[in-house]
């Protein structure tokens, strides 16, 4: 016998506007900064973020919009 736990997925375009107390993250498969900051910002807690594999500090490091940019002066 195998034990199941139920699991959801969303994608970064699905989860915009909602709340999440616990989120578990894939950073690597991020393919800009917007997805990246979709995903963290989801968490209503940072306790409640896990990250299932290292990343590449070049996800986080890419140059922002002036959009994003003016949202975190």
């Amino acid at each position: 016998q195998l034990p199941l736990l139920p699991a959801y997925a969303y994608t970064d375009y699905k989860v915009q506007g909602r709340s999440l107390k616990r989120v578990i993250l894939d950073l690597a498969g991020c393919r800009s900064l917007q997805s990246v900051y979709v995903m963290l910002s989801c968490a209503t807690f940072l306790t409640g973020i896990a990250i299932l594999r290292s990343f590449t500090g070049k996800k986080i490091n890419q140059h922002m919009t002036q959009e994003f940019q003016d949202k975190f002066q």
